[in-house]
């Protein structure tokens, strides 16, 4: 069996600011080390469920969060970003098993998580069909264009809720609640345990029923970009076959989710 990683930190247990989140800052290096012991966890509870093979991506920022030395010798890592249209994916094929996201979070204008965002916090919001889009579901949609299910989710209480509503058989791990401006959190030995004992209910449920896990990608899907000023929509809405919503709103429509990643790709920052 192979599994795929994909690893954010603006999901780990306690994170709550974003200088918490950012390379050099004085408040980052322990959050980097938890987001470590999250994917140690996750690595060590997939090696003796049997997984072979085992990919995490950092998927944070600059993409280099994760010390490679930390981790067990039968992981591989995958840093750096490589440019596609999927690049907190790159790396995932057709030959994967599952997909596990780890430290993820609420999407755009959620008070969830204080540090609710989708790709980039330059934008206001991306809508898919008219629901704004995390990068969860992003992510997922992808997977789902490679035949991969992602079959669990670790992040706030408000984005384990819309994994739920997408798929209940998809197993989660709550790190904490948010509460505005603020979280709400357990002791990180819990939330580890926590991660522990649902990445093994993942793989068990991966091996019984593959074909449950997925979230359905809809046939047409017009992906929308609020943007901070009308002239990033302006621009935007020069992209092939897009087109204005209103002065700050640009659209693209398609049904192939693999041409609405390089929209969304080519006109956001």
């Amino acid at each position: 069996m192979k599994i795929f990683i994909s690893v954010d930190i603006e999901g780990i247990c306690g994170i709550c600011n974003w200088d918490e989140t950012t390379l050099n800052k004085p408040d980052y290096q322990y959050f980097q080390q938890e987001m470590i012991n999250e994917v140690v966890t996750c690595c060590q509870a997939l090696h003796e469920s049997g997984v072979e093979e085992i990919y995490v991506r950092d998927a944070h920022d600059s993409a280099r969060n994760i010390i490679p030395s930390a981790l067990p010798e039968y992981v591989k890592l995958i840093r750096g970003w490589e440019g596609s249209f999927c690049d907190m994916m790159a790396g995932l094929d057709e030959s994967f098993d599952g997909v596990i996201l780890l430290g993820y979070h609420s999407p755009s204008r959620s008070n969830n998580n204080p540090l609710s965002h989708t790709l980039s916090t330059s934008i206001n919001h991306i809508k898919f069909n008219g629901k704004i889009a995390s990068e969860f579901i992003i992510n997922t949609y992808f997977a789902k264009t490679l035949n991969v299910p992602v079959i669990m989710v670790t992040g706030d209480d408000g984005l384990m809720k819309l994994v739920k509503e997408e798929n209940n058989l998809i197993e989660t791990v709550s790190t904490f609640k948010g509460m505005h401006g603020a979280i709400e959190t357990k002791h990180p030995s819990l939330i580890n345990q926590d991660i522990y004992n649902q990445t093994i209910k993942a793989i068990n449920n991966l091996k019984i029923a593959k074909n449950d896990l997925f979230v359905m990608v809809p046939r047409m899907i017009e992906a929308e970009i609020h943007y901070r000023t009308h002239k990033e929509a302006y621009i935007a809405s020069l992209y092939p076959d897009a087109y204005p919503i209103n002065a700050d709103k640009t659209a693209y429509k398609s049904k192939n989710f693999i041409d609405i990643l390089k929209f969304i790709m080519f006109t956001t920052k």
